[in-house]
């Protein structure tokens, strides 16, 4: 069943063109990403409509950002209830077929002259075979875990990573023959650069992390006011999860001398995973009764205001995500912060740290190789490169106006 929000009849003969969001996930990223889209169109693009079609959860998790929509002149928003949705789970299968069964169903609903698939990752199946419409409707997405590449990078990969890369392209290259198609966005330029490969008439582009700094609060942020004097601060922001590498990094911190130990304190900021919070904080609660380092948990969304003072606040970021794919806004949100990161080597997150000098990467699965890493730089932080110049260029590069501007001025020059 859908609900949407009421709106006047569409006038007749010209029409202003219609752009159409659809998102089902409503974690992590995905909000902020929509608050660019809305802000930026808003700006510059009210002469046409734009719609958002969004989970049903969003009205729990995120009202802000349905007020936001509600009060622009010009856009609409669509709530759908689909069953409980989650990026980084099995059962993709489902996934896509209930984003392909949404997106039919509203483009036709709204008359849509564009579609765009906030999460292009888990929709390519049913833009292989079946999401076809009878009128000249463009359909874009954000592609946000390209693989296809990462044996050309030198990233070795397992026997059962090297299978799952198969089909996967496979998948891919179906997708891009979809007719409808028109533009691939991709936070990642590597993969964006061997697109030629696969021959098809859609044009994959660049994309921006989008980066929102809004006038940050003067105050410290409430959450450090309980650590000792004294340690350094080692910060894991975002959603919470086992592939964020919570655990090597516990394990790490256990590896430590006592003396080490007493002078760090693990801040871990953000949303504990729904299905591991239970498991992760009793880990938590051990390593703190039989380590001296210090751990605070925010087990929450935390606002725009708050991120980037939390992030001035600390010392090193931690991204040791486990075999991560694409990009990470966090990585962008430490570089504007000037505070670097230690990241896996792995992938596109590893080549963009070591290009940047934006911090030190290690093997994200070894607890050994981060210990290493942090007692050295509990030594000398100076082992740790971080290059100030070019974490600003990197940061100023990956703008949530940049990101907007890029796709909504594609998706509207793609009409004429």
């Amino acid at each position: 069943m859908a609900l949407r929000r009421k709106r006047p009849h569409p006038h007749r003969g010209a029409r202003r063109p219609r752009i159409m969001a659809v998102n089902l996930y409503h974690g992590g990223h995905h909000p902020q990403h929509l608050h660019s889209l809305l802000t930026h169109w808003e700006a510059h693009y009210a002469d046409t409509e734009l719609h958002m079609v969004l989970s049903e959860a969003y009205r729990r998790e995120h009202p802000a950002l349905l007020n936001a929509v509600d009060a622009s002149a010009g856009a609409h928003r669509h709530l759908v209830r689909t069953p409980a949705l989650r990026v980084h789970r099995r059962g993709l299968f489902a996934s896509d077929r209930t984003h392909g069964r949404v997106v039919s169903q509203w483009a036709e609903q709204i008359r849509a002259d564009h579609v765009l698939l906030m999460y292009f990752d888990h929709v390519q199946l049913s833009l292989a075979l079946n999401l076809r419409f009878a009128w000249p409707v463009n359909i874009s997405g954000i592609f946000f875990r390209p693989t296809f590449h990462y044996q050309e990078l030198g990233m070795h990969l397992s026997f059962r990573e090297h299978i799952a890369a198969i089909r996967k392209e496979f998948v891919l290259a179906s997708a891009l023959r979809n007719p409808h198609l028109r533009y691939v966005f991709c936070f990642d330029p590597l993969a964006v650069e061997r697109f030629a490969k696969f021959r098809t008439s859609a044009t994959a582009l660049t994309l921006p992390e989008p980066l929102y700094d809004p006038s940050p609060r003067a105050e410290e942020p409430p959450l450090l006011r309980s650590i000792e004097p004294g340690r350094r601060r080692l910060l894991m922001f975002g959603s919470l999860d086992e592939r964020k590498g919570i655990s090597p990094v516990l394990d790490a911190l256990s590896l430590l001398s006592e003396s080490d130990q007493s002078r760090l304190v693990l801040v871990l900021a953000g949303r504990l995973s729904d299905d591991e919070r239970d498991r992760l904080l009793r880990r938590i609660q051990i390593l703190r009764s039989t380590s001296n380092v210090q751990i605070v948990v925010d087990d929450r969304y935390l606002e725009e205001t708050e991120i980037q003072p939390l992030m001035r606040a600390c010392d090193l970021v931690l991204l040791t995500y486990i075999r991560h794919v694409g990009s990470s806004g966090v990585l962008v949100r430490a570089a504007r912060a000037s505070v670097p990161v230690l990241s896996t080597a792995y992938g596109l997150l590893g080549v963009q740290v070591s290009q940047n000098r934006l911090g030190a990467i290690v093997d994200a699965t070894s607890p050994v190789d981060i210990a290493s890493t942090l007692k050295e730089w509990l030594v000398d932080p100076n082992t740790i490169p971080f290059d100030r110049e070019t974490a600003n260029v990197f940061a100023n590069a990956n703008t949530a106006d940049a990101f907007a501007q890029t796709i909504l001025s594609q998706l509207l020059e793609a009409r004429s």
